[in-house]
C-alpha cells in the first residue's frame, strides 16, 4: 500500500494579511490546524513545511512532523521541494496550503488516486481551459517522490510557481476535474477582510437556519447554526480473488467529514479487519457527490467477513451504534483478550485535565451545541485526535479509525467521551486496545460489565477534580 504524506505549506507572516495567516482563527481553530485536519483525514501522516522549526511548536499536535524550508521567502515551490526531499521512494506527497479553506478531504483523496507510473503530479483543473479563471488550481496537488529527481535533471531552474511546475511537466502532470462545489465552498485568505467574509461560507458539517428566539418574554428573529445529519451507506468489496462480492454493510446517520476514518473505525470495532493492510482502500462511490452518501471499502482478499455481519445489514441511527442484539455474547462475540491492568498508567490529576483539553478543541460544539466529541490522549496527556459527530459512536469510530489508519493506536492511552459511556463505546475501545475510557457523564451497567471483562479502566462523571473509577482503578495512580 502506497503511503501518502500530507504536506501543509505554512509561509509565515503575510504583508497583505498583516500577520501570520497560519495563526488566524476560524471556527475557534487556527487555519493551520484546519489544514492539518483536512489532510489527516486522507493521509497516513502529516508534516508542516515552515521556515523556522520553532514557529508553530505551541500549535502543532505531537504527531505532526516539522519540515524546515531553508529558503522560506522564495515561494511555495521551495517549500514543496523541501517536503519532497523528506519522502522515501514510492511515497506520495499530498500538498495543501494553510490559507485556503472549504476544501473537502474527499476531493483531495482523488488526487493521489490519479497518479500512475507515467505521471509525477496530479492537480485540479477547470474543465473550461479558456478565460480568465481557467487552468490549474495548483495549490492542492499530489506529487510522486520521484518528481524531485526529475525536477533537478529535466525542468527549468527558474520555475517560480506551482502552475509553472505543472505546465513544465506537460503530460506527466494529470488534470483532475474540479469538484462541482469548488467555487461555492472554497476560499483563499489573503486579507483580514477575506477572513471576516468566511462567516457566510457553506460548511458540510453545519447549516444556517432562521429561528424565532424567545428570551425573557420577547421574541427575536435571527439566524442560528445547527449540526448537519446525513445518511452514509458503507459498501464492502470483499472475497477471494476470482470471487469478489459487493455488499452493503451498513447505513448510518452521521455528520459529514472524516468518513474514511469512520468506516475504518467501524470495521475495526466490528472485527472485520485487524490491521490497516487488510483495508487497502476507502473511496466514495461517486467522487463528485458533495453529500458523500455512498462509500466503498476495499478489503484484502484474505479478509473473511463473518456471515453474521453480512446477514444483519447493520443499520444505525446517530443515537445508537448497535441495535437489536439480545445478549452480551451476541453483542461482542469476537472480543480480543482482556488488557493487562498496568498499575499507575495515568494519575488522577492527568485525567482531570483532559476534559478541559477536549472542550478547547470542540469547534463543532462551539458552533452548534449539537455534536458529541471523542478525544484520544497519550499517557502524557497529549491530544492525539479529536472528532465530533451527531452520533457519539460515530465520533469514537472517527477518532480511533484515524489513529488505526495512521498506525498510532499503540500510543492511545485514554479515550475521553463528551457524554455518557454506553456499551457500544466501551466495545470500540476494547477492540482498539485503549486501556482507559473516561466519560463526562455516567456509564451504563452493561458498559461496566464489559469494561471489567475487557480489562478496561472505566471512569465516569469526570468533571473538575472529581471522577469515579468503576473498573480496574489500579491503573490510576
Amino acid at each position: 500500500m502506497v503511503q501518502v504524506v500530507g504536506l501543509v505549506l505554512a509561509g509565515g507572516r503575510s504583508s497583505r494579511f498583516g500577520s501570520d495567516k497560519a495563526r488566524a482563527v476560524w471556527h475557534s481553530k487556527a487555519l493551520l490546524l484546519h489544514a492539518i485536519d483536512t489532510l489527516s483525514a486522507v493521509c497516513d501522516r502529516v508534516a508542516v513545511v515552515v521556515g523556522d522549526e520553532t514557529r508553530y511548536r505551541d500549535l502543532l499536535p505531537a504527531h505532526v512532523q516539522v519540515v524546515v524550508d531553508a529558503t522560506p521567502h522564495q515561494g511555495p515551490l521551495e517549500g514543496l521541494r523541501a517536503g519532497l526531499a523528506t519522502l522515501a521512494a514510492g511515497q506520495i506527497a499530498l500538498v495543501a496550503p494553510c490559507d485556503v479553506v472549504g476544501v473537502d478531504a474527499t476531493w483531495l483523496a482523488e488526487l493521489p488516486r490519479a497518479l500512475s507510473a507515467g505521471t509525477l503530479a496530479a492537480a485540479f483543473r477547470h474543465a473550461d481551459t479558456t478565460g480568465k479563471a481557467s487552468g490549474w488550481e495548483p495549490l492542492h496537488a499530489a506529487y510522486q517522490a520521484e518528481l524531485l529527481a526529475h525536477w533537478r535533471d529535466h525542468l527549468p531552474a527558474d520555475l517560480r510557481s506551482p502552475s509553472q511546475l505543472l505546465r513544465a511537466l506537460g503530460p506527466r502532470a494529470r488534470a483532475v476535474a474540479l469538484p462541482n462545489a469548488w467555487h461555492d465552498r472554497v476560499r483563499r485568505i489573503d486579507t483580514p477582510a477575506d477572513l471576516h467574509g468566511l462567516r457566510g461560507l457553506p460548511d458540510d458539517r453545519t447549516a444556517t437556519v432562521d429561528i424565532a428566539a424567545w428570551r425573557e418574554g420577547a421574541t427575536t428573529l435571527r439566524a442560528d447554526t445547527v449540526a448537519v445529519e446525513l445518511p452514509l451507506e458503507i459498501r464492502l468489496h470483499h472475497g477471494p480473488v476470482g470471487g469478489r462480492r459487493r455488499t452493503t454493510f451498513a447505513v448510518t446517520l452521521r455528520t459529514p467529514g472524516h468518513d474514511p476514518d469512520l468506516i475504518a473505525g467501524l470495521l475495526l470495532a466490528e472485527g472485520v479487519v485487524r490491521s490497516p493492510e487488510e483495508l487497502p482502500a476507502i473511496a466514495p462511490c461517486a467522487p463528485h457527490d458533495t453529500d458523500g452518501a455512498v462509500w466503498a471499502a476495499e478489503l484484502a482478499p484474505t479478509v473473511a467477513v463473518p456471515d453474521r455481519l453480512l446477514d444483519r445489514r447493520l443499520v444505525a441511527t446517530a443515537a445508537c451504534g448497535l441495535c437489536g442484539k439480545g445478549s452480551l455474547a451476541a453483542l461482542f462475540p469476537d472480543r480480543p483478550p482482556a488488557l493487562a491492568a498496568q498499575a499507575g498508567l495515568v494519575t488522577w490529576s492527568q485525567l482531570a485535565a483532559l476534559p478541559e483539553a477536549m472542550r478547547g478543541a470542540q469547534a463543532g460544539f462551539d458552533q452548534t451545541g449539537g455534536v458529541h466529541a471523542a478525544a484520544v490522549f497519550d499517557r502524557e496527556g497529549h491530544l492525539l485526535c479529536l472528532r465530533e459527530d451527531v452520533g457519539r459512536h460515530n465520533a469514537v469510530d472517527k477518532a480511533l479509525g484515524h489513529l488505526w489508519r495512521a498506525h498510532r493506536l499503540a500510543d492511545a492511552a485514554v479515550l475521553v467521551l463528551s457524554g455518557r459511556a454506553g456499551f457500544e463505546l466501551v466495545q470500540k475501545a476494547a477492540m482498539a486496545g485503549v486501556p482507559v475510557v473516561a466519560a463526562i457523564g455516567a456509564p451504563t451497567a452493561l458498559a461496566i460489565d464489559l469494561a471489567y471483562d475487557a480489562g478496561i479502566t472505566l471512569v465516569g462523571f469526570l468533571r473538575g477534580a472529581a471522577g469515579n473509577a468503576y473498573t480496574h482503578p489500579r491503573r490510576i495512580a
